[in-house]
């Protein structure tokens, strides 16, 4: 037990030896050197001379102060190494936060992007189709116009004229095939007026097609429509209004 002491205090004692004159001057002053301080002997030898010249209260308080000054080393030790870990996981956590704050911006910014687009697309769409509801209802009216001036025309001696021109027409066209020429039955009081001035038997048909002329070749299974309906309907699939950049 004793070597194990003394093994002990000699790694305790190992960093003092040229150090403990000046902790201990009073008691060392007296010899001009000790074996301790011969730096020819070895490292064991100057401790253990050391070591015997120590009174019990100088080991005792050099064992403390030793002690104190290991315990604050490692305390603080472990201190330094318990803030760096804190430093680490506060960094750690701070990068973190700001990746999930990153990500969550983008994600909301990205939300709002889509979210005004539905809406841009919404108002959007709901403008076109009140555009279109108003188109449809003046286009509407239009034609209602345009059917109101054909009436007022086909009371005209202008619209006989024309009818007159499109029989002309038709009959040019047959040439000499066999040739049906209907009129509308609304003009079945000018029947007589328009043979006479055209010399060409004339049909009523049994198809109300608002006025105008229509002519069958059988023979060739030709149509010719100069009829005020079938001339009002493409017009009407035809019209289309145009936006102040030229897109209908």
């Amino acid at each position: 037990k004793h070597l194990i002491q003394k093994k002990h205090m000699k790694n305790i004692f190992l960093t003092m030896s040229l150090g403990i004159g000046l902790l201990f001057p009073c008691k060392l002053h007296a010899q001009s050197q000790y074996p301790f301080q011969n730096t020819t002997l070895s490292t064991e030898e100057r401790v253990d001379d050391l070591i015997k010249r120590m009174t019990l209260e100088e080991k005792i308080a050099h064992l403390q102060t030793t002690s104190m000054e290991q315990a604050r080393l490692e305390g603080n030790v472990i201190i330094d190494t318990h803030q760096a870990a804190l430093e680490k996981v506060f960094e750690d956590h701070k990068a973190e936060a700001t990746r999930q704050s990153e990500t969550r911006i983008k994600a909301e910014a990205a939300n709002a992007k889509l979210s005004l687009n539905q809406a841009l697309a919404k108002s959007q769409l709901e403008i076109k189709r009140r555009q279109s509801k108003v188109q449809q209802e003046l286009k509407d009216k239009i034609f209602e116009e345009a059917d109101a001036l054909i009436d007022e025309f086909m009371k005209t001696e202008a619209y006989d004229d024309f009818l007159i021109k499109c029989i002309r027409k038709a009959v040019a066209f047959a040439g000499n095939d066999e040739l049906t020429i209907y009129i509308n039955p609304t003009d079945e009081k000018r029947r007589s007026d328009l043979e006479g001035a055209t010399r060409v038997h004339l049909t009523i048909s049994a198809e109300d097609f608002r006025g105008g002329v229509r002519a069958v070749i059988r023979s060739r299974n030709i149509l010719i429509d100069n009829s005020f309906s079938t001339q009002l309907k493409e017009q009407y699939d035809k019209f289309v209004f145009l936006g102040g950049d030229g897109i209908a």
